[in-house]
């Protein structure tokens, strides 16, 4: 389907000015009615400013307590009398060795 634009022509005889004024309005109908290619994509702008800070997430779980034996003897196995509340994970350091409570035992 033929599309009918109302341009206006150019003459040799117009003047600067008249010459501009109907290349804008023929380049304004055109891009009105959608022709013509897509142009490229310019560079992207300067970035702005850091936004606001975010809330504050929840707390992670606790991490391992590491529990210390000042004595002067190490134990020579696992020590079998630890600190009350030792659970899973938690670290145990003897005088000679670094021990890790697991579920089975130590490590």
């Amino acid at each position: 389907m033929a599309v009918i634009i109302n341009l206006r022509e150019i003459f040799a005889a117009d003047s600067q000015s008249e010459v501009s004024s109907k290349l804008n309005f023929n380049f304004n109908q055109l891009l009105a009615l959608g022709i013509g290619q897509i142009g490229p994509v310019g560079p992207a702008g300067p970035t702005g400013a850091a936004g606001p800070a975010g809330p504050i997430g929840p707390q992670g779980p606790n991490g391992s307590i590491i529990f210390g034996q000042t004595t002067a003897v190490a134990p020579l196995v696992p020590p079998t009398s630890v600190p009350t509340g030792m659970v899973v994970g938690d670290i145990h350091i003897s005088t000679d060795k670094i021990y890790k409570k697991t579920s089975t035992g130590w490590l």
